[in-house]
C-alpha cells in the first residue's frame, strides 16, 4: 500500500459496546456493534513508529507470543453512522516486550510483525487478529491506527485498553509478566489525556484470549467523494496520419444523483489542473465524454490547445454511497474507414490499487500490432516516488526492466517491443 495524503481532519470514535453476539465471521463469532455516538474526536500523533509495511492481512501476529486479541474496528458516517465500505484500516503496535517491528535500534529491521492493513465490508467491519500489545517507558498500553479512503487519511490516532485488562494480562501471562506492570497509566499518558477516554476498546473474554471491539465515526465531508483513476487519456497523432483520442462514458448507477469532478495531471504536453464540479449526473444516468482533452480545456484545466498532450484523469464522484455505484469505461481511437478503431479499458477506483505482483499475459510485437503498457502512481505531491520493477517472460531468454521510477500520479508507460533491451 502506498502511504496516503494526510488530512487535518476531525473523526468521531464512538467507544461502543456489544449488544449481542450473532453470526459467523473468519470461522469466530462476530459481533454486533451497538449504535455509534458519532462524537468528533481530534486526531492523535502517529508516533515514531510507522512505515508503509504494505502487509494487506488479517493475521498480523507473524508468530509473536502473547495473548490473542480478535480487534475487530467499524467506520462509519459521523452524519449518519451508515456503515462506509471499502475503507483501509491499518494498525500496528509493540510486541509483549515493547518492541515494534521494522526499527534497527531495536533489532528489528526489515520485520513486519504486528502490523496490517484491511478493507471494511459492507458492514464497515474489518478485524484483525493480534495480540495484547506490550508497553514500553512513558507510553500506556496502545495501538497505532489509521484510517484511509480513496488517497486521503482521514484518521490517525492510537486505541487504549482498560486497566484492569492490562493489569491482569502484565501481571499473571507469559511473557509479559517477566516486565511486571507498565510504567505509565492511561491518565498519566500525555497522548492519552489529549481525547483517550473516546478511544477506548471495549475488551471481553474471547477463548483463550480476548475480542476487542471500537466504532469509528468519520466526519460527514471526509468520506463522500469517490475516486476512480483512468490510466490514460489523450490527444495525439499516430502512424499513417491517424489521430488518437480518448472519450469517457461515465455512468451513475445510484438513486441518487452524482455530482462529477475531474484532476489532470499531464504526463506529455503540459496543463494539469481540476475542475470540482464538471455536472451533475441523475441516477441512473450515463454521461458521454467524446474528446476527453478538449471536454478538459473546454471546463478551464489549461491544457494547450495543440500538440501531443497525454495525462492520468481522475474521476471524482460525490452524492453516491460507494464506488461500486458508478463506473467510467475510456475509449482510445482514432478514424478508419470502417468508423473508429481503438481499445476500451475501465478506469481503477483508488481502493483496487494494486498492493502485490500482477501479471499481465497476452503481450505482443510483430508487424502489425504491438502491446503498450502504462504504469502509474496514485500517491499524492507528498508521498514520493515509487519503483517499478518488471520482468518478462516470452520466446527470448528471460530478462528484466530496469527499475522505473515513477513520481506521484505519474505515468510512466512502457511502449514498443523490449526483445534483447530494456526500455521504461
Amino acid at each position: 500500500m502506498r502511504q496516503l495524503n494526510r488530512r487535518d481532519l476531525l473523526v468521531s470514535l464512538g467507544s461502543s459496546g456489544i449488544l449481542a453476539l450473532a453470526g459467523s465471521y473468519g470461522g469466530k463469532t462476530r459481533p454486533v456493534f451497538a449504535q455509534a455516538t458519532c462524537t468528533l474526536t481530534p486526531q492523535q500523533t502517529e508516533g515514531p513508529y510507522w512505515f508503509d509495511a504494505r502487509q494487506v492481512r488479517r493475521d498480523i501476529t507473524e508468530g509473536k507470543p502473547g495473548v490473542p486479541l480478535r480487534l475487530l474496528l467499524r467506520v462509519v458516517s459521523a452524519s449518519t453512522c451508515l456503515p462506509i465500505p471499502n475503507a483501509l484500516a491499518e494498525i500496528w503496535h509493540c510486541d509483549a516486550a515493547g518492541i515494534y517491528s521494522g526499527y534497527s535500534a531495536q533489532g528489528t529491521a526489515g520485520q513486519t510483525f504486528l502490523r496490517g492493513i484491511q478493507t471494511s465490508d459492507a458492514d464497515g467491519i474489518v478485524e484483525f487478529q493480534t495480540i495484547y500489545p506490550g508497553w514500553y517507558r512513558s507510553r500506556t498500553t496502545h495501538i497505532h491506527f489509521k484510517v484511509h479512503f480513496g488517497n486521503q487519511t482521514l484518521v490517525t490516532a492510537q486505541l487504549y485498553f482498560p486497566e484492569a485488562t492490562s493489569s491482569t494480562i502484565y501481571t499473571t501471562v507469559s511473557p509479559y509478566s517477566s516486565r511486571g506492570t507498565k510504567d505509565t497509566s492511561n491518565t498519566g499518558d500525555g497522548i492519552y489525556r489529549d481525547g483517550g477516554d473516546q478511544l477506548l476498546v471495549q475488551v471481553q473474554p474471547d477463548g483463550s484470549g480476548y475480542l476487542g471491539t471500537v466504532t469509528l465515526s468519520i466526519a460527514a465531508n471526509a468520506a463522500t467523494e469517490f475516486i476512480s483513476w483512468v490510466p490514460v487519456v489523450l490527444s495525439l497523432p499516430g502512424a499513417a496520419g491517424s489521430q488518437y483520442t480518448s472519450e469517457l462514458a461515465i455512468t451513475n448507477r445510484a438513486a441518487t444523483a452524482a455530482t462529477v469532478g475531474f484532476s489532470y495531471t499531464a504526463s506529455a504536453g503540459g496543463g494539469s489542473g481540476s475542475v470540482s464540479s464538471a455536472f451533475v449526473l441523475p441516477a441512473g444516468q450515463q454521461q458521454i465524454v467524446s474528446n476527453a482533452i478538449e471536454y478538459l480545456r473546454t471546463a478551464g484545466i489549461a491544457i494547450p490547445s495543440s500538440g501531443s498532450r497525454v495525462g492520468v484523469l481522475a474521476v471524482r464522484f460525490s452524492g453516491i454511497s460507494g464506488i461500486s455505484e458508478s463506473s467510467v469505461i475510456a475509449r482510445t481511437t482514432t478514424n478508419v474507414p470502417e468508423g473508429r478503431a481503438g481499445l476500451a479499458y475501465p478506469a481503477v477506483a483508488s481502493q483496487n490499487a494494486l498492493t502485490t505482483t500482477a501479471y499481465l499475459c497476452g503481450l505482443r510485437h510483430n508487424a502489425t500490432d504491438r502491446s503498450n503498457v502504462a504504469f502509474q502512481n496514485l500517491g499524492g505531491s507528498g508521498d514520493g516516488n515509487i519503483v517499478i520493477r518488471a520482468t518478462v517472460f516470452s520466446g527470448d531468454p528471460l530478462f528484466r526492466l530496469a527499475g522505473c521510477d515513477s513520481g506521484p500520479r505519474g505515468l510512466l508507460p512502457v511502449l514498443g517491443s523490449a526483445r534483447n533491451g530494456r526500455s521504461c
